[in-house]
Order: structure tokens, then sequence, then C-alpha cells
């Protein structure tokens, strides 16, 4: 590069030399081109390299250099994601939570009782009895034997011992709780008879297969002695609903009640059938000359705001109640009843 540098000073030099010369030589003008050309030529030269120069410096800087290995590089092959294991308790916690959610939604906007523990809540009664639902034929008579020795132990008096069974709303089962509790009393040894107190809608008539008239309405009306209207069937005496008379309520009369147990005083048990609780008032006139009276919810179907409306219409009357029957309950749900009451036994 000095060499280079320094032949193109005395070119430069000697073409200075030559114009100088030039301007009083003519005939040295050819010469002169000369050396200009050679002179553009060693620009040319001087131009690339140091282009070239440029260009090595260059790859000075972004040559790596050595490079120095450390350490042996060991593959992990445990997943960093996704965490199966801990995904899926996550997933299954997270399920257990919105199964959980959903179902206490669904409960509380259909409004209907399910559950056993929030039927004594809201009612403030023990359930005395958890009857299963049946497909065909007769209820299991365990369930009604169980209430039974429970009425036994409840300190309801003397003889007769009135009891009255009814309901918040109708098709709730109060009839079959009646007849299966009257069946189990007598199948204890227990003088039993069971009063049709419906006589606006009568059906023991229809379950003990008798003839409707005479029966209770009839015997209040003062149109038919009490010996004829009673049917013994199976070791249970039926008084049927009679005929239906336009106001019922007119002969649910207090004296006309206290007159008729009193011609009943040979039984052990007189089980009334009631109507409903919320539509007319005449379980509460039956519950007033009873021992106390069993109120019947069925699962599933009746609401939570009438089985508070029912007890406090009775409890407003001054009636005594004994407790609750909690009917047609499915068969999974009995068992899951069952066995938690029998946990709470053995804890007791």
């Amino acid at each position: 590069m000095a060499r280079a540098l320094l032949s193109l000073r005395g070119l430069q030099q000697a073409y200075d030399s030559i114009a100088q010369e030039l301007r009083s030589l003519p005939p040295k003008v050819a010469e002169l081109l000369r050396l200009q050309k050679k002179l553009e030529a060693g620009e040319e030269v001087y131009a690339e390299l140091l282009k070239n120069l440029y260009q090595a410096k260059l790859q000075e800087r972004q040559d790596p250099g050595i490079v120095v290995e450390l350490d042996t590089a060991v593959v992990d092959y445990t997943p960093v994601k996704p965490r199966k294991k801990l995904n899926a308790v996550l997933g299954f916690m997270l399920g257990l939570l919105l199964s959980g959610l959903a179902l206490f939604l669904i409960e509380s906007l259909r409004g209907e009782v399910v559950s056993k523990s929030e039927l004594e809540e809201l009612a403030g009664l023990p359930v005395l009895a958890n009857v299963p639902k049946f497909e065909k034929g007769k209820p299991s008579p365990e369930p009604f034997r169980f209430l039974a020795s429970g009425l036994e132990y409840m300190g309801l008096g003397e003889p007769p011992r009135v009891i009255t069974v009814t309901s918040p709303s109708a098709s709730e089962g109060k009839s079959t709780v009646a007849e299966g509790l009257a069946k189990a009393l007598a199948s204890a040894g227990k003088r039993v008879v069971l009063v049709d107190g419906d006589m606006r809608r009568p059906k023991a008539h229809q379950r003990f297969g008798v003839p409707l008239v005479p029966g209770l309405s009839d015997v209040l009306a003062g149109k038919a002695r009490l010996d004829e209207a009673l049917r013994s069937i199976n070791s249970v005496d039926v008084l049927p609903g009679g005929a239906i008379p336009p106001n019922p309520s007119i002969l649910i009369t207090r004296e006309n009640l206290e007159r008729l147990i009193g011609e009943l005083r040979g039984y052990d048990y007189i089980l009334i059938d009631a109507p409903p609780v919320l539509p007319v008032a005449d379980a509460a006139f039956y519950g007033a000359v009873s021992a106390g009276v069993l109120l019947v919810v069925r699962y599933g179907f009746t609401k939570r705001e009438e089985v508070a409306e029912a007890v406090e219409a009775l409890r407003k009357s001054g009636v005594r109640l004994l407790g609750l029957v909690f009917n047609a309950i499915p068969r999974s749900v009995k068992k899951y009843l069952e066995e938690g009451n029998a946990r709470e036994a053995g804890e007791g």
C-alpha cells in the first residue's frame, strides 16, 4: 500500500511537471495524455485496495473466535407442558365444584322439596317416616310399621288416640299414608278405625272396597247410625266419606266431632284422613279434636312455600304437629337416607 501511494505521488508530480512543460512545449502533449491515463489506472487500483481492506476488517469483527465447551448438554425428557397429573386433579375438582353448583341452582330454581334435612329445617319438625316410591301394587309396610311404633312413644294420651293425617296440597299421598298406618297399627294388635274426613273427594271406600254410603257425612247429619256406616276390612274398621254434602264445613263442628269421637271410644286409634291444608280449613277443624297431626310431603312434588304455609296455618289454629312423613321417595334416595340414619344412630 505504501509503495502504491508513493508511486501515485510520483506520477502526480511527473504529471504536474509535464503539464508545466506543455504550456511551453506543445510537442509533449502526447506524453501528458499517456501519464494521465496511467494516473487514472492507478487510482482505480487504489480504490480496489481500499475496498478489500475494509472487507477484511469487517470480517475480523464478525469472527466468533474460539469456542470452549464447558459441559456436556443433557436432554430432559420430562414435559414442561402439559402437566397431566396436575391438570387431571384440577379438572376433577373443578368438575365437582361445577356439578355441585349446577345441582344447587337446579334445586333452588325448581322449588320442590328433595332433601330430608331441608324439609325438617323448613317445617321445624322431624321426619317420622320415609316412604319409598312404588311402581305397582301396594307400598311396603315397613315404613308404616316404623311410624306406628314411633307413635307409641310420643305421649298421645289415653285411648282413643285421635290422629289427623293431611298434606299441604292434593295428590301428595296422604290417603296412602293413612291407609298404611291403619294397617300397621292393626297388625300390631291395636283396634283401629280409619275415618275418611275428606267429604269433598272421598277415597277410602275405593281403597278398601266398601260402599260410599252411608258414611261420615250421613252420621254427622243424623241420617245414619254409626254402626250402620262402619265397615270392617282386614282388622281395620273403615268409616267412608258418605254422600257428598253441599258444604262439608257445616258438618265439621267441634260438637259433632267430639260426639263422634265419644262413640268411637272403644278404639285404640282413630285415624282421620283429612283434606289438604291449603285449599280448605277442614284439616284444622279435625286437628283441633286430635292428639296430633301428621303432615305428608311428597318428594319432588310439594313446593317449599306450600310446606311453610301449611305448617304456619296449622300452628295458628292451635293444633299439635307430631311430625312429617316424607312420601314417594325414589329408591336410590331412600337407600341413601336410610344409610344416613344408620350412621347418625351409630354416632349417637
